[in-house]
């Protein structure tokens, strides 16, 4: 940032409009603002100051020292300053809020302040003719006291407060900062170059120095902690583990290896010795296991001793039971012989034949003198004549038959009718029949 130029009127100690050209102060590279007190060379900076961010370069100076004692009621106070950066230039001029004669009447008004930014255009030859904002002319940005001020913060980079840190050093603050002593000069070094920033870092590293030392500290008691319980594990006592945690990090990181190799090597001989035991334990199950089936199958075999001992004690009732059975066998002709003694031999061979099974021919009747039917009985083995018969879906057979030639339809007896009562198992109607009287029970 260069400035090129500067016109006041009726700022300050300067009643009249002045011009600095500070391209002509500037062409030794330095130049000098020198005079008596009151000379007006703060109000030169002030004007700067004002004319680009409207304000004052210091402080503790006033706003109503910008319009100037010595100047005519009339005269409007006005600040005009040109600058450049890079290769744009830039003009802007302010106007302070000051009283003036009304127009009307007796008394004075407030004026308002104005602002008023522009940027100039340079002029190029082939630029056709046209109005004077195109070409070598100034070209207008804003008159919005807000906007140009956020414009020339945008252009410069720094706001005022900034500005009058690095920029420009005020007056009676440098003075001070001669003249004071260390802890002062450090708060007046803190206002001039707003330092507050470093401030605020350093009091930010403290307290992250705190942080990581208070971090440090508890890592540390966890480490001594761990430390102890794995000292305590390793089977050392109190004087071995106080030695351990009162070691260096080195010198306790060697002996933490050499415990581990001691219990890691340890640990392999209590495994090999557990796996002996369990093969142990496995061969001794297994032989509680064969011990417990030959036990069990011991105690089976006094069981069927017993049982046997009982049934040898209860062969002669058996016997016994046997020999009646056979008289009972034996009897059973006889009983056939006298159920059927009554029976015409025609019906009776008939019936033994329909209730008998074939039996060998060895099987001979073993009361031939008694059977009613010698001739007629070819089957001398009946079968289940005594048993009772299952129950069958089949209609009951007839127990009564007529003495005619006709066939019995339930009994299939080659009898010579049927009997009346039969005819409700045949289909259709019932039909009830007298009876001949020649029908008898069977």
């Amino acid at each position: 940032m260069r400035l090129h130029s500067l016109q006041l009127q009726a700022l300050g100690p300067y009643a009249t409009a002045q011009h600095v050209d500070f391209d002509l102060l500037a062409r030794s590279g330095l130049f000098l603002l020198e005079g008596p007190t009151g000379a007006g060379k703060t109000a030169i900076l002030d004007a700067i100051t004002f004319a680009l961010y409207g304000g004052l370069s210091a402080d503790s100076s006033g706003a109503d020292r910008l319009h100037s004692d010595f100047a005519a009621p009339g005269v409007e106070p006005s600040v005009t300053c040109e600058f450049s950066l890079g290769d744009t230039r830039y003009r802007i001029s302010r106007v302070p809020e000051h009283q003036r004669p009304k127009r009307r009447g007796q008394g004075y008004t407030t004026q308002p302040s104005q602002v008023h930014l522009q940027r100039h255009v340079p002029a190029r030859g082939d630029d056709p003719p046209g109005p004077p904002a195109v070409g070598g002319s100034w070209v207008s940005l804003s008159s919005n006291k807000a906007e140009a001020g956020d414009l020339i913060t945008e252009f410069v980079g720094l706001n005022r407060e900034q500005f009058t840190q690095v920029m420009l050093l005020p007056q009676g603050e440098f003075a001070k900062f001669l003249r004071c002593g260390d802890d002062a000069r450090r708060t007046v070094l803190t206002k001039l170059f707003g330092t507050q920033l470093y401030d605020r870092i350093t009091d930010e590293l403290d307290r992250l120095r705190g942080q990581a030392v208070r971090e440090r500290q508890d890592a540390e008691a966890v480490i001594m902690t761990a430390a102890s319980a794995a000292a305590e594990a390793a089977g050392m006592d109190a004087g071995a583990r106080a030695e351990m945690l009162s070691l260096t990090r080195a010198e306790r990181e060697i002996r933490l290896k050499e415990t581990a190799a001691a219990l890691a090597l340890d640990a392999e001989v209590t495994g090999a010795g557990l796996e002996v035991a369990s093969a142990a334990a496995a061969a001794a199950q297994q032989a509680a296991e064969r011990a417990s089936q030959q036990a069990g199958l011991l105690a089976r075999l006094t069981e069927a001793l017993a049982k046997l001992r009982e049934h040898e004690n209860g062969r002669s009732a058996h016997d016994e039971r046997a020999r009646q059975l056979a008289l009972a066998r034996q009897a059973e002709p006889v009983a056939i012989a006298r159920r059927f003694s009554s029976w015409p031999p025609q019906q009776a061979r008939t019936y033994l034949l329909a209730r008998t099974v074939p039996s060998p021919p060895s099987v001979l009747c073993p009361l031939p003198v008694l059977c009613p039917l010698p001739v007629l009985c070819p089957l001398p083995v009946p079968r289940r004549l005594l048993a009772p018969r299952q129950p069958s879906r089949r209609p009951p057979r007839c127990s009564t038959w007529l003495t005619t030639r006709k066939r019995c339809p339930a009994g299939r007896l080659p009898g010579p009718s049927y009997c009346a009562r039969l005819s409700r198992h045949r289909p259709g109607p019932l039909r009830w029949r007298k009876p001949v009287a020649s029908c008898r029970p069977c």
